[in-house]
């Protein structure tokens, strides 16, 4: 059933072994300063660098070109389950998690950006654990980015291929894919360089405003310290604000801007009605929240802002118990949730994109019951969407919800109660980061919780279909 060319894996173990080897090395200076053992981070990353190159060498030093739906899949989950593998020496090493699964929940969350934690005291780990356990955010992150817009849109499974680049990624010209990777990890970059600074201005420590950033930019939510974001002022509240909102964009929106493709990035209806959603939803959350909760419209007005775009770009930072806010309130931020931020940035969810496509498919059948209409076209970005891809979106809106609802079935099994068992779901599934420990659930609720991590983040035809018996042939 796995069957894929050899030197591709080869290759691709290459990379991955030098990558990780070389974020491991990363996290020594900051073992050394706080005078804590460098053996979790120094041992796997001349380990994994040595292996790696070796695997460099014998490879052909490329990827032979893929056509093949199949060994595309079995690539891209083995590079994620390698580097999640990988990513767990560190803390097996250090040993200052208690369990293996836990160690795995761990890696798990952090390398799907999701950001839900079973540790419940997080300070009891040393300063360079927890570094690397916020990076692994920043990896993942950008991992995800360049997961959608390079493979995912060649799979087209969900209708990938509209919210990308127009041709295909893995036939563009070698100098041509260079330059926008290179230009996707410069935005990616900028944008972590510049929160930490804005952090750090703000009063934050140094090893804080780095570990945040990580998160922020990632759209994860570990956070290195057992206090709430709550204590820290309101500058550093609106910061986060500002990047979590950022960090929900699509990529293509900057590649374009930075190529000043101006005209073709104001042209992505996406970004338009992910910016439009979250003004008229602050409007209404912060509104009930003054009115309801609050006295203070600063107050009421920040907090809001804050859980509003958190939820929609699957964050999960919090700087409030919003778990206390009216039930209506909760039930528009999870639906938002749901849908998650853009396309082709490191937010989980169904994608602001799918959802316009949804409504758009609600508004068409709509039209089809009025006798006068005789316009029944679902378009997007004004080009009429070809019917196969409009089918593949819908049914993996649908895909989704079915997945959504096994989880939560699933969840309730091991007597946790249907509210949380939903709230778990969906968090998992769209990597929003749950806001309390889960050091006290059964281990079988965070195995399932570390599949639906994964079926979240590899978009869940993904991880489906390469166990689909015929799936393989049907592609050859």
């Amino acid at each position: 059933m796995f069957k894929i060319k050899f030197n591709n894996t080869v290759f691709v173990t290459s990379l991955i072994l030098i990558i990780e080897g070389l974020s491991n090395l990363f996290c020594v200076p900051f073992a050394l300063y706080y005078n804590e053992s460098i053996t979790p981070f120094l041992l796997p990353g001349i380990i994994t660098i040595a292996f790696g190159l070796l695997f460099f060498f014998f490879s052909e030093n490329n990827i032979n070109k893929i056509s093949d739906k199949h060994q595309i899949i079995v690539l891209l989950f083995y590079s994620w389950l390698l580097f999640i593998v990988l990513g767990t020496l560190p803390f097996l090493i250090d040993k200052s998690v208690s369990s293996n699964i836990n160690i795995l929940f761990e890696t798990v969350s952090g390398f799907t950006t999701t950001g839900t934690t079973i540790l419940s005291e997080v300070e009891n780990l040393p300063k360079s654990i927890l570094f690397w356990r916020s990076f692994t955010h920043w990896l993942g992150g950008i991992g995800a980015i360049i997961t959608a817009i390079f493979i995912l849109s060649d799979l087209n499974f969900g209708g990938n291929k509209l919210f990308s680049f127009d041709s295909n990624s893995l036939t563009k010209p070698v100098n041509r894919f260079r330059n926008i990777i290179s230009i996707v990890i410069l935005i990616y970059f900028i944008l972590t360089f510049t929160q930490v600074l804005f952090l750090y201005i703000g009063g934050m420590n140094f090893f804080e405003s780095i570990c945040i950033s990580f998160g922020t930019v990632s759209t994860g939510s570990f956070v290195p310290t057992n206090k709430s974001l709550a204590g820290f002022s309101p500058y550093i509240h609106y910061v986060m604000i500002l990047f979590m909102f950022l960090s929900g964009i699509s990529y293509i929106f900057y590649y374009f801007i930075i190529t000043r493709k101006y005209r073709t990035a104001f042209k992505n209806e996406e970004v338009k009605v992910f910016s439009l959603i979250i003004f008229f939803i602050v409007i209404l959350v912060c509104g009930i929240l003054y009115f309801k909760m609050y006295n203070d419209i600063e107050t009421a007005f920040r907090e809001g802002l804050f859980q509003v775009i958190s939820f929609i770009t699957t964050s999960g930072y919090s700087i409030t118990n919003y778990m206390l806010w009216p039930s209506y309130i909760l039930l528009i931020l999870v639906f938002f949730l749901f849908i998650g931020s853009c396309s082709t940035s490191a937010s989980g969810g169904i994608k602001m994109s799918r959802f316009l496509i949804l409504f758009r498919n609600l508004k068409a059948t709509f039209k089809m019951l009025n006798p006068q209409s005789i316009d029944y076209d679902v378009k997007y970005c004004n080009k009429n969407l070809d019917e196969n891809t409009n089918l593949s979106v819908l049914t993996y809106i649908a895909v989704f919800g079915i997945v959504f609802m096994l989880g939560t079935m699933a969840l309730s099994l091991l007597e946790i109660n249907f509210k949380e068992s939903a709230f778990l779901s969906i968090s998992a599934l769209s990597s929003f980061g749950y806001p309390q420990s889960l050091a006290s659930i059964p281990e079988a609720g965070k195995i399932i919780l570390i599949i639906l991590m994964l079926l979240g983040r590899l978009e869940i035809y993904t991880f489906l279909l390469l166990f689909t018996p015929g799936f393989s042939n049907k592609y050859r």
